[in-house]
């Protein structure tokens, strides 16, 4: 197989969240952007392969391939490219009254925003990150035949066809970076081997989603502190989330995150047959293994 060459969108890679916002302020927007492996690969083989095989040994042995030679690059082997924009002049000049009161409702609206969201972020950590505590029945496409409601995805097929005996690099760096966010939190190493592994990869993209949502939201608040006027240009210049289930919120002892299509491959079924693709992540809190599934 000849070398891959890709063009990825950067939303699925980094922060989604920035597609909800028409033009970024460079002079605000300085935020090292960290990219893994594990997420190029991730979506590289799903932008290949829109739909995958993987009974096919042709296609196991392509994503094989791919996943080697992605972990073979550098960082010089990557360019981000983006677009700059010169603006229209702006209105500069002080707020009037009804301009002010605008920007003390956005402010308060924001700062209310973020502290609800991290306290399901807070919620998140303290009862799913146990990546052996949380079911994986959702996480792959073989799930059982049921009579009622289900879904699936193939994170778990995934993650097997480019498994390699001798060349775990994939996995290994996705357990370091579950890893990382159980430091970050004073939480101690939890034992995982791959049969935990989908469900490290799940943990891990609804944790940076958290943390993505908040930056947006941070940006946005520094953003009109330092120049108030751009309230008058709020539908190009900052984030909307409209409302407080678009994103994230919680109900019934259950936390339910929009992936904002960063999983791929998802369906719900209902009655042995597919029906729609699904927006939601729901982690469900139960006595004895917590359960993650798509709705």
């Amino acid at each position: 197989m000849t070398n891959v060459n890709f063009n990825l969108p950067v939303h699925l890679l980094c922060n989604p969240y920035f597609l909800k916002i028409e033009l970024l302020d460079t002079q605000f927007f300085k935020k090292e952007i960290t990219i893994n492996k594990s997420d190029i690969i991730y979506v590289t083989i799903n932008n290949i392969f829109k739909s995958i095989n993987y009974d096919n040994v042709d296609d196991i042995n392509k994503n094989k391939e791919i996943n080697k030679q992605i972990n073979k690059l550098t960082t010089n082997n990557f360019e981000l490219i983006c677009k700059l924009e010169d603006y229209k002049q702006l209105n500069i000049y002080e707020l009037n009254n009804n301009e002010t009161h605008i920007y003390h409702e956005l402010n308060n609206k924001y700062k209310k925003e973020y502290m609800r969201v991290l306290l399901i972020k807070q919620n998140f950590i303290n009862n799913y990150i146990d990546a052996t505590k949380l079911k994986k029945a959702h996480l792959n496409n073989n799930i059982s035949t049921r009579k009622s409601t289900t879904s699936n995805c193939d994170i778990k097929n995934f993650l097997n066809s480019i498994n390699n005996k001798h060349n775990n690099h994939t996995i290994d760096s996705i357990k370091d970076e579950y890893f990382k966010i159980l430091h970050l939190h004073n939480i101690p190493i939890i034992k995982i081997n791959n049969n935990y592994i989908e469900c490290c990869f799940i943990i891990k993209k609804m944790y940076n989603l958290f943390n993505d949502y908040l930056y947006v939201i941070m940006y946005c608040l520094k953003l009109i502190k330092c120049n108030p006027y751009i309230i008058r240009e709020q539908p190009t210049f900052l984030f909307n989330f409209e409302n407080t289930n678009n994103y994230f919120y919680e109900n019934d002892n259950s936390i339910f995150i929009n992936h904002m299509d960063t999983i791929f491959n998802v369906f719900i079924e209902k009655n042995n047959t597919k029906q729609t693709s699904s927006n939601f992540v729901k982690f469900l809190k139960t006595s004895k293994r917590n359960d993650v599934y798509f709705i």
